[in-house]
């Protein structure tokens, strides 16, 4: 393990440790927040931070899974950027836009060339939205991959998104995230 990737699992485990506990999560029924309920297939670990429900299997340095809820006019898509100011959300940005709020806010946590691959209208719950992939390189030169979808709902922003490495973990619980997806639904 290099210099940076140990800086970078200390101050991970540094943040983890203000945000909260993990929570086991059985499969089922799951209420995220925002009026988002999502069916799993498999068990979850699930962290709460902020209006933002992280879940993982293996770590979070191996797979996530994302949901952000009710993000409104003017806040960040992240918690936290590093020495930088982060971009912010307003209702009125397009699919495009949204795309961009999210890899410009990525590009703060040091990710390396990520690029934003087929952008596309979707449904996700009852709602018109979109999705996309995308990849990148973290900073210690590991490959990651991951998708999300999203939909403005009553001026909020609502996502989910999943990344993983490249190489095993992205793909080890794709079909379980795809499962999740397509249970999301809005009260």
């Amino acid at each position: 393990m290099n210099r940076s990737t140990r800086i970078l699992a200390v101050a991970v485990v540094l943040l983890l440790a203000g945000c909260g506990q993990y929570e086991h999560l059985l499969p089922g029924q799951v209420k995220i927040g925002g009026g988002l309920t999502v069916d799993t297939p498999i068990d979850w670990s699930q962290l709460s931070a902020g209006d933002q429900k992280i879940w993982t299997v293996d770590g979070q340095l191996l797979q996530i899974l994302v949901f952000v809820t009710g993000l409104e006019d003017g806040n960040t898509l992240l918690q936290r950027g590093l020495n930088t100011k982060l971009p912010v959300f307003k209702p009125s940005m397009t699919a495009i836009e949204i795309a961009d709020l999210f890899k410009n806010s990525f590009a703060t946590l040091n990710v390396r060339d990520m690029r934003i691959l087929n952008l596309r209208p979707a449904r996700f719950g009852n709602a018109d939205g979109f999705r996309f992939e995308f990849d990148y390189r973290s900073t210690d030169g590991i490959e990651r991959t991951g998708l999300a979808i999203g939909a403005v709902r009553n001026r909020k922003l609502n996502l989910i998104y999943y990344r993983g490495t490249k190489i095993l973990y992205f793909d080890k619980y794709k079909n379980e995230v795809e499962k999740i997806i397509s249970s999301a639904r809005f009260s």
